[in-house]
């Protein structure tokens, strides 16, 4: 409709305000795509989105921060938290929107920033011999790289985890080149650079679940049985229809933790916070929300040497750590304080063989989780 040219300059200021914030909408308003390709670009804000719109892979910014990172996270759009399963240039941000997700010429997939700086790539194409590849997310949240070719996946965000642990991904030790793949946490609650938590397999004779803080181990899920890892008790419950699977590729020398769910839902998964503590996750439907079904420490007896060399923990007691029998606090004074990382001495030094008319033996300890350096043995009965 025409204003008359007589109309209050309110009116006209109006009018000029109305058509600035529509344009500026219609900017800002991001482009869904189906894939990026040597002729199709991801520009901030525009998002790639999996088939069954479950993922999005996009740019975001962590709360409090005006960083942008290229990332994959859950496309729930009711939840107030933007759930982020991984992340490119983790630490790399860029510091404005000028970002672009493309295809190089020799087919790696590239995060660029507005003066075509490379803040981020696959770097596979030198191995492979393909120019024009095509990106895609697929239902599972993984993002792979396609040869236009052969239609070969020739990268994979699943190979390279940030903190998230998916529905069909696996974490990974190689045993012969003594390399692993990891979980790594966010540096904080809004910084998701590398952080100082990291969790993956101990590679040891009796395989079980670590989180490491640095080098020092943080909290372990006690050995594998084979169907559970036993430090973990609610595992029994469920571990015949959810559960982990510690798959033992002898001829390769690796060896592969994944999960896998009765439902099959892509929403449950497992993240490692920025303090150290392994979640199992899942979208609420009902609260539009995510619920935490459990976490590796729920109390301070969960985390690791807490109590020290020969000590116990018992979260229900007002002192939560003691020694074991035979055994005394190495630092009376500091247990006093309530410092128990020092640990329990023998009483009395130990002798083998007969002492008088008793014998030396094992006492048995339960919900214990023997030490991460113990080996598997076998008690064989000797008949006369």
């Amino acid at each position: 409709m025409r204003l008359p040219e007589d109309a209050p300059d309110g009116i006209n200021r109006l009018k000029a305000y109305l058509m600035q914030f529509i344009m500026g909408l219609l900017k800002e308003a991001p482009e869904v795509l189906a894939n990026v390709s040597t002729t199709q670009y991801l520009r901030d804000p525009d998002e790639l989105v999996s088939r069954n719109s479950t993922f999005k892979f996009g740019f975001f910014s962590p709360a409090d921060s005006t960083n942008r990172y290229a990332g994959i996270w859950y496309n729930k759009n009711d939840s107030d938290v933007l759930e982020v399963i991984w992340i490119a240039n983790r630490d790399r941000p860029l510091n404005n929107s000028s970002g672009v997700i493309s295809i190089s010429e020799e087919g790696d997939l590239q995060l660029l920033n507005g003066q075509n700086n490379t803040f981020w790539s696959t770097k596979i194409a030198a191995n492979h011999e393909v120019n024009n590849s095509v990106a895609q997310l697929l239902d599972t949240g993984n993002l792979v790289l396609l040869s236009n070719v052969s239609g070969d996946v020739i990268w994979q965000s699943f190979d390279y985890p940030t903190d998230n642990l998916m529905l069909r991904m696996q974490i990974i030790v190689d045993e012969d080149t003594n390399t692993s793949r990891r979980l790594n946490s966010w540096k904080s609650a809004t910084n998701p650079s590398t952080g100082r938590f990291n969790a993956g397999i101990n590679p040891r004779l009796l395989s079980e679940i670590f989180v490491w803080d640095g080098d020092r181990p943080y909290w372990r899920s006690g050995p594998w049985n084979g169907h559970v890892f036993i430090g973990v008790p609610s595992m029994y419950y469920f571990a015949l229809i959810d559960g982990f699977r510690l798959d033992d590729n002898y001829e390769e020398g690796t060896l592969g933790l994944s999960f896998s769910t009765s439902s099959q839902r892509v929403t449950e998964h497992y993240v490692l916070t920025y303090d150290g503590v392994v979640l199992q996750k899942e979208w609420d439907e009902d609260t539009k929300n995510w619920t935490t079904i459990w976490k590796s420490i729920e109390t301070e007896c969960d985390v690791y040497g807490k109590c020290g060399e020969f000590g116990t923990c018992n979260s229900n007691n007002s002192r939560i750590c003691g020694c074991l029998k035979g055994f005394e606090p190495r630092n009376n004074q500091e247990w006093s304080k309530g410092n128990w990382t020092s640990g329990c001495v023998r009483r009395t030094s130990l002798e083998c063989g007969a002492i008088g008319s008793e014998e030396n033996g094992f006492l048995r300890l339960r919900n214990m989780k023997v030490p991460y350096n113990a080996r598997l043995g076998y008690a064989c009965e000797v008949l006369g």
